[in-house]
């Protein structure tokens, strides 16, 4: 009862500061720390359990709708229970290492807006090494791979991997942004390899992330009127886009009373518009 109580309150702060002010990923250079959960799926067999991997991420912002994501991850997962889909074999010999590095790019349709949803599509590579770590000899720095144990196949494998999801980004103040992702990868290999240890060729993996990321350069839009802040004359009042001074000089609502009053001050000298 707590969690969803704590759960519903998050959403409504969450809705609430959206409204607080805007955020572009225009021209703002950012940096994340990352952390995802993922799980191998496809072939004959499914035995690979779910698996987790932390990273660094860094963003360019080209415009307010376009956002490139370079990702760089290292995790690892192991082997099911015979029949189980998530449960871990506990006596398993078998742990594989990966290091997925991937660029990113992101589409949102709210640039203006504090909370972000996204589309997103990239590519990379997937390093990988199936390991035997039922042995003593577990040391990382051994022999400078990617893993502790004895390699499987003696060599860290490399396969061509896409990817593809949705995305919700969201400002949680002035340049420091909290990312939730789910989305789905393929392994562009025509002749996979067993990742798991027991005959398990997988090309597929369903993936979800959370990360905290930090803007350098932010380009705030208080009023929401697609003039950032640094531009803007009035970043407090939305602009009102009335073809008299739209370009943040002196904008706002306080252009119709500008209007008025050079309009009076003609009339009293006696000018008359011609038609």
């Amino acid at each position: 009862m707590k969690t969803k109580m704590g759960i519903t309150a998050l959403a409504i702060m969450l809705i609430a500061a959206s409204f607080a002010f805007g955020q572009t990923w225009d021209h703002t250079k950012g940096i994340g720390l990352t952390g995802s959960v993922f799980k191998f799926v496809g072939g004959d067999v499914d035995r690979a359990a779910p698996g987790f991997e932390g990273g660094l991420s860094l963003r360019y912002g080209f415009n307010p709708y376009l956002m490139l994501d370079l990702n760089a991850n290292y995790g690892s997962f192991q082997p099911t229970e015979d029949g189980e889909r998530f449960k871990k074999e506990s006596n398993s010999p078998y742990q594989t290492f990966v290091l997925p590095i991937t660029l990113d790019v992101r589409l949102t349709p709210a640039p203006e807006s504090r909370i972000k949803p996204y589309w997103y599509i990239g590519g990379g590579v997937l390093l990988w090494d199936l390991s035997n770590v039922s042995g003593t000899d577990k040391s990382f720095f051994k022999d400078l791979e990617l893993r502790w144990g004895n390699s499987v196949y003696g060599e860290t494998k490399r396969d061509a991997i896409y990817k593809t999801g949705l995305g919700l980004e969201t400002f949680i103040s002035p340049g420091l942004a909290l990312d939730l992702q789910a989305g789905i990868l393929g392994v562009a290999n025509s002749n996979p390899s067993d990742n798991v240890g027991y005959s398990d060729e997988n090309d597929f993996a369903v993936t979800g992330r959370a990360s905290l990321s930090y803007y350098f350069g932010y380009t705030k839009d208080t009023d929401k009127d697609g003039i950032v802040d640094k531009k803007d004359a009035d970043p407090l009042h939305a602009e009102d886009f009335d073809s008299f001074q739209d370009e943040g000089s002196r904008a706002k609502p306080t252009d119709r009373v500008c209007e008025n009053q050079v309009a009076l001050k003609l009339k009293d000298t006696g000018y008359q518009p011609r038609n």
